[in-house]
């Protein structure tokens, strides 16, 4: 009996992070629509978080991990540099540059799979892998307030809907589904007020 209470209590500490995890997640999506630099230290504290529950037996999604540490690090930069007058404008890359970004982040992606396959037990290196990398990349594009971060936040979030769920991290799958949807409000938001500049730039 003693070693069942231990199992639950596990878990049950395990689905505490989780959900305390996600809702600062979701909170530095909130703030981060509108532009609040307060963001990322909701986001640094959700990710902390995050670094221990990938980390766990039952998950195994090492890049994932990695992935919330490097949010952690990456949160103080975010701080930094939304507070520096000439990173308050929203912007856009070239179809060129993305392209390029896109490229590079897929064959990065194949190269960690290959590290964390061979040297680790991780559950699904590919994905895992694929995950994490986009997931640096939208997250510089957010520091550099481009508008089509928001563009990979969908497409990563729903993407890692399935990753999650596969490895039975229901609640994570759902905060990447709700991130999914706010991020689409996220870049409408964004493209008016950049459509607004543009606009006025004209004239």
């Amino acid at each position: 009996m003693s070693y069942l209470r231990s199992i639950h209590a596990q878990v049950l500490n395990l689905q505490i992070i989780e959900f305390t995890a996600v809702a600062f997640n979701i909170t530095y999506v909130i703030l981060a629509w509108y532009q609040k630099k307060a963001c990322w230290l909701f986001g640094a504290i959700g990710s902390a978080l995050s670094i221990y529950y990938f980390q766990h037996e039952e998950i195994r999604l090492y890049a994932e991990s990695g992935l919330y540490a490097f949010y952690v690090l990456v949160s103080l930069y975010g701080w930094w540099a939304w507070s520096r007058p000439e990173q308050n404008e929203i912007n856009e890359l070239r179809l060129s540059k993305h392209l390029f970004i896109i490229a590079s982040g897929i064959v990065l992606s194949v190269v960690l799979s290959e590290l964390t396959g061979r040297y680790t037990d991780a559950a699904r290196p590919f994905a895992d892998s694929l995950s994490t990398v986009f997931g640096v990349v939208a997250t510089f594009l957010t520091i550099r307030k481009v508008l089509s971060n928001w563009i990979y936040w969908i497409v990563i979030d729903l993407f890692s809907v399935w990753l999650y769920l596969a490895r039975h991290s229901e609640i994570y799958a759902a905060q990447m589904f709700l991130f999914a949807a706010l991020a689409v409000y996220g870049y409408f938001q964004w493209r008016q007020e950049f459509r607004s500049k543009v606009s006025a730039s004209q004239f």
